[in-house]
Formats: C-alpha cells, structure tokens, sequence
C-alpha cells in the first residue's frame, strides 16, 4: 500500500512513515508499502485526507494538491493525503477484486443494504492510525486534519 502525502509547493516524495497496511500498492508512487510525503518547506496548518472511490486510486485524485491552492491560495497551507483502498473482492460487481474501503451487496445502496461492517471498521481503523501517525511523526494536531 501506498499512501501519498505532500503539498502543494513540493512534487518530490519522501518517506514518511512504515507501511499503514499491507495492499497493493497505487499506480501514483511505487514506494513499497510506505506512506510518501513531500517535505514541506514551512510548517502546515493542517491536512486533508482524500478518499477515493470504489475501483479508483490515489492517482485519479491526487492533482487536487494543486488544483485547489490555485483555486484558494490558503491551501496551500496543508498537506494532502490520498491513501489508496486494499484491492478487495466486491460482491455486487461478481466478485471481481478491486479497490474498495468495504464490500458492497446491493446496488444502489439504500436503507436496507446489507453492510459490511468489517470492512468498515477496518478502513476507519487504517484512516485512525493514519492521523495518530501524523499526529505523533508531522506534529498535524488530529482537530486539524479533514
């Protein structure tokens, strides 16, 4: 698994942290299973973590680090983070093994769908241990990470 990190005023990666899980790693870095940063020039005033969507990967969003401080300079104070989910088997779509945070039984989700609440409480747990991480290695306070 890769998670990337960086910021908007650098483009090249450097390690961060261990492995967050054991995936796949996300066509956007291949840097085994660590999580990848940008060092920073100056200190940043927070962090967005970007979750991608069922099948897709950190490499269909990650632009978005600099597409929006072009939009609003301000953040260009913050870091992103664009962690990919684990290549699971997604039951609606036959089993077929794709990127997802959880498994997904009826399509359209509705009020009666059956959940996945291990899968669930897996990607909560991996995106918890993401921000103590960053907490504890970047100096990111948790209230200021989105």
């Amino acid at each position: 698994m890769e998670l990337v990190i960086s910021t908007p005023m650098t483009r090249q990666p450097a390690p961060l942290l261990a492995a967050l899980l054991l995936m796949t790693a996300s066509p956007t870095r291949l840097l085994s299973a660590a999580m990848s940063t940008s060092t920073p020039r100056t200190p940043k005033k927070g962090t967005l973590v970007f979750l991608h969507g069922l099948g897709d990967t950190p490499a269909g969003w990650s632009s978005l680090q600099f597409a929006l401080p072009s939009l609003r300079p301000r953040l260009r104070d913050i870091s992103y983070v664009f962690p990919p989910a684990p290549t699971i088997g997604i039951t609606i779509n036959g089993g077929m093994e794709m990127p997802g945070w959880f498994d997904l039984y009826d399509w359209p989700i509705g009020v009666g769908s059956k959940d996945d609440p291990e899968g669930l409480r897996s990607s909560v747990a991996a995106m918890e241990s993401a921000v103590e991480r960053l907490e504890r290695e970047e100096g990111i306070d948790r209230s200021k990470v989105v």
